[in-house]
């Protein structure tokens, strides 16, 4: 289980990343995001912890192409979406 602090964002997808799989990782603390997908599509993210992080805990810039199930967070964009989603 990776785990990331203190950094801009721990975990961060751009355009063209396609087909991963992230699962059971913990991005806390960071100075931006906990996760995000900047574009990238056809993605999942399963039972990942992003906590306490400052802009956002998870962000996805192409939610409706990637598929976010059993994570915990709590701040989300879009907002409601990947914070308890599945």
């Amino acid at each position: 289980m990776p785990v990331g602090m203190d950094s801009s964002s721990w975990i961060h997808l751009q355009a063209g990343n396609t087909g991963n799989l992230l699962s059971s990782n913990v991005a806390e603390r960071n100075r931006r995001y906990g996760i995000w997908a900047e574009g990238a599509t056809g993605n999942t993210f399963e039972e990942n912890r992003m906590l306490g992080n400052a802009t956002l805990d998870a962000r996805d810039d192409a939610r409706a192409s990637n598929t976010w199930t059993a994570n915990h967070c709590f701040t989300d964009f879009p907002a409601g979406t990947i914070c308890g989603a599945g």
